[in-house]
């Protein structure tokens, strides 16, 4: 017995990760950007 939703729980948490994962990672390139953006402009 199980219900429509069980099948698509995993995909969707996976789905989650997959975003979660992207996020991180945009998120850490656009801070290394930042960053080096404010040295830049420190260093002059």
């Amino acid at each position: 017995m199980t219900t429509p939703d069980a099948g698509r729980t995993p995909d969707r948490l996976r789905l989650r990760a997959v975003c979660t994962v992207a996020a991180v990672v945009v998120g850490s390139f656009a801070a290394d950007r930042i960053y080096a953006r404010y040295v830049a402009e420190e260093s002059d």
